[in-house]
C-alpha cells in the first residue's frame, strides 16, 4: 500500500573527530579509513568504537528540513560497433551526495567545529578529507520512526547517516535584525573499508540519537 509520508522535523548530528592523531590510530586499527571508523561499522555490523571515540552533537534543524541529492556516475564506452556519439556501454563509476542546510535553528559552536576554521596548520594543505578522517559521519534523524508507524511500515528509518561528510562551496550567511540564516552545503563521499575492501555512501543507523531534540 501507498501512504503519503514525512519524516517529521530533520534533527542535524554531526559526528565530530576528538583529534586527528586519535582518529588515524583508531582508523587503522577498526579497517576503516577516516573517522568513519570509529562509529558503527556498515548496516548492522559492528566495529568497536575505540576511545576517545566521536560523540554525536547536536546541530540543529532547518529552515524547511533536509534537502539531500544523490548523484550516481557512470563512464561511458565508446565502441565503432555503436558510432561515436551513442556510447556502447557505461560503466559504473560510483555514488556521491550532496546535503543542503538552511539552518534557522542552530547551535553556533557546533556549527563553527563542523566547518572548521578559516586558519591551517603546518601539513594541513593537501590532507586527504576521507583517507585522513577530516571527513565525519553526519546523522539526519527521523523522529516520524518513533511516533508514526505509517513512516516504518513503508520502511523509512530512524535515519540516515552518511559515512563521510565534509563542507563544500560557500558558507553563505544571512544576519540581521531578522531571521538569521546559516545556508550549509556538506560532501557526502563514499567511505571506504579497508578489511572487505568495500565502498559505502550511507546507512541507516542513529548511533543512539534520540527522536526529540535535545533543550
Amino acid at each position: 500500500m501507498a501512504d503519503p509520508i514525512n519524516t517529521g522535523p530533520v534533527h542535524i548530528w554531526p559526528v565530530l573527530r576528538p583529534s586527528a592523531g586519535a582518529v588515524a590510530v583508531a582508523a587503522t586499527a577498526a579497517g576503516f579509513s577516516g573517522v568513519a571508523a570509529l562509529a558503527l561499522g556498515l548496516g548492522t555490523a559492528a566495529i568497536p568504537v575505540l576511545a576517545p571515540g566521536p560523540a554525536p552533537v547536536y546541530l540543529g534543524t532547518s529552515m524547511r528540513g533536509v534537502r539531500i541529492r544523490v548523484r550516481r556516475a557512470y563512464s561511458r564506452v565508446f565502441n565503432d560497433l555503436t558510432g561515436p556519439e551513442i556510447a556502447f556501454d557505461k560503466l559504473w563509476a560510483g555514488v556521491e551526495a550532496m546535503v543542503f542546510l538552511d539552518l534557522t535553528r542552530w547551535n553556533e559552536a557546533v556549527y563553527q567545529a563542523m566547518v572548521g576554521s578559516d586558519s591551517e596548520g603546518p601539513g594541513t594543505r593537501g590532507t586527504l578529507m576521507m583517507s585522513e578522517g577530516l571527513a565525519f559521519p553526519l546523522i539526519l534523524r527521523f523522529p516520524a520512526f518513533d511516533f508514526h508507524p505509517i513512516w516504518r511500515a513503508a520502511g523509512g528509518g530512524a535515519a540516515y547517516r552518511f559515512l563521510a561528510a565534509s563542507p563544500e562551496g560557500e558558507d553563505d550567511w544571512e544576519t540581521g535584525t531578522g531571521a538569521n540564516i546559516r545556508h550549509v552545503m556538506l560532501h557526502c563521499q563514499q567511505a571506504y573499508d579497508r578489511r572487505g575492501n568495500n565502498l559505502a555512501l550511507r546507512d541507516f543507523n542513529p548511533m543512539g540519537v534520540p527522536p526529540i531534540a535535545p533543550n
